[in-house]
């Protein structure tokens, strides 16, 4: 829709941004929040599945349970309800969206910055 109404490329505006800052040598969000944040000290399921996200980039659920289970947390996603998940947030809070190019779930520039809230540990619970 805002490439319609814009005139614009989203997908291209975010991938030389990406590429910008790799040049940079500037380290994403990924890499900031590897070993920076235990898992078990988030109890918003929806702040858990953020971190996931941002760690695996998943196509789907199975990769996130498979991130949750390496990381030693009980918590198992089905698949409607990791999907419930990422649209309700993709929504009005725009946490996640689906790069269709690369057919996976990524964090928005939001989603980025609550990542960044929850690491720092600045927010509680929505």
């Amino acid at each position: 829709m805002i490439d319609r109404a814009f005139g614009i490329r989203v997908g291209n505006l975010v991938k030389e941004k990406l590429e910008s800052v790799q040049q940079a040598g500037v380290s994403s969000v990924n890499e900031e929040t590897q070993l920076s944040i235990p898992l078990d000290s988030i109890e918003n399921k929806v702040d858990r599945v953020l971190v996931a996200v941002a760690r695996v980039l998943p196509p789907s659920a199975h990769e996130v349970n498979e991130f949750f289970r390496r990381q030693g947390v009980t918590l198992k996603l089905k698949s409607d309800e990791f999907t419930k998940i990422v649209a309700r947030n993709s929504g009005t809070k725009k946490f996640f969206f689906f790069n269709r190019e690369l057919r996976r779930w990524e964090l928005s520039a939001l989603g980025e910055f609550r990542l960044k809230q929850v690491v720092k540990g600045g927010i509680d619970e929505r």
